[in-house]
Order: structure tokens, then sequence, then C-alpha cells
């Protein structure tokens, strides 16, 4: 499987969901999940396994219906399979790289805090050193000139 990468490629998400319902319509495998990061905000993403296929009706929606379909109901669940499966990989992939560049976002965030705080430190910790050393030297200098006299 190639890279995801940081953008979002329509061809790969295409070819993601063509293997996926391909490999179980020809009975390779019994069902297709994905297990993703699901980005919620920018500071909570939580892990989901999703079905892709088979797909499952919603718990308490009607499944059965006295309709009329025109084509027949195979023909409009093979028109709209492709979509669909299109659309939940493409949805996927969105929440993983959200996830993802979230994490990045607030990694950096916290890099960037952590070594202000330190340069400050360090800044510091510099200072009193040059001033330890300023304050010897003048102590030299005055007990020198006061021997002197």
């Amino acid at each position: 499987i190639p890279q995801l990468g940081d953008q979002l490629d329509l061809g790969l998400v295409r070819t993601l969901g063509r293997q996926s319902v391909s490999l179980f319509l020809d009975g390779e495998v019994d069902r297709v999940e994905f297990v993703y990061t699901r980005f919620i905000t920018t500071a909570r993403r939580t892990l989901e396994v999703s079905p892709l296929v088979p797909v499952v009706p919603v718990e308490g929606a009607q499944t059965e219906a006295s309709y009329i379909f025109e084509p027949d109901p195979e023909a409009i669940f093979d028109a709209l399979l492709p979509q669909y499966v299109t659309t939940r990989v493409l949805s996927i992939l969105a929440d993983s790289l959200a996830s993802e560049f979230s994490a990045r976002m607030i990694a950096m965030s916290n890099a960037t805090k952590n070594a202000d705080e330190m340069i400050s430190s360090l800044t510091l910790t510099a200072n009193k050193l040059r001033q330890a050393a300023i304050t010897t030297e003048l102590g030299e200098i005055v007990g020198g000139a006061a021997a002197l006299e």
C-alpha cells in the first residue's frame, strides 16, 4: 500500500476502496474494517474501528419497505456501492490526516514553548556566570590596588 503522505490523493482513495471491495466480493476476506484515528478537536482524537464492507444497516432503521425500485435494487446497489466506499475511505483518511496534523501542531507548539523556556533559563545562567566573573575580576583589581597602597 502506498504511503498517504501529507495530502489526500483521490486516486489512492479509489484504489483502496476498489481493493477492499474486491477482496470482500472475491471471498478472500469476510469483512473489511479500517482502524484509524478519528479527529474530534485539535487536542482530542480517538482510535476508531470502522467497518467498510459488508454494509450494515443503521440500528433502528426500517429494513423492509414497500417501494418499487427502477432499476432493480441490485443495479442501484451496484451503482451506489463504489461511491459509498470512496466516500467512506475519503472520510477515514481525512480524519486520520487531520488527527496527525493536530498532533504535529501540538507537538511543535510544546517544543517551541520548551525551547523558549530553555533559552530563558540558559540566558539567565549565562548572565549570572558573567556577572560572577566580573565581580571576581573587580574583587581582584580592588584587592591588588589595596595591596599596592
